[in-house]
């Protein structure tokens, strides 16, 4: 799913106007980012948790070449979705499957 359709269909389900709501995944997208670069960790609950993670530095050699890349310590954003969005995926998933 696009940008786009998720603020026709949040539009479509809540009676707001496209631009209302394109505002406001803009800026609960910028407060996220904001905060979670700031070291601080968004809980929604039912939903999930952004956070910011430090990836270790590491060794790695090349299979053909041999050679050493070092790739250093590094600081990315994480999503967890809680227990409930687990559970809910899961079953939308097994309710979906033509196998």
């Amino acid at each position: 799913m696009t940008k786009q359709a998720l603020i026709e269909a949040i539009a479509a389900k809540t009676h707001h106007a496209e631009g209302l709501v394109s505002e406001i995944i803009e800026a609960f997208k910028s407060e996220v980012m904001q905060q979670v670069s700031s070291g601080n960790q968004i809980t929604i609950r039912r939903f999930g948790t952004f956070k910011s993670v430090t990836r270790k530095a590491k060794v790695l050699r090349k299979i053909q070449s041999k050679e050493i890349v070092e790739i250093p310590e590094r600081t990315i954003v994480k999503f967890v979705p809680s227990k409930e969005f687990k559970v809910e995926g899961s079953r939308s998933f097994q309710a979906s499957d033509d196998y």
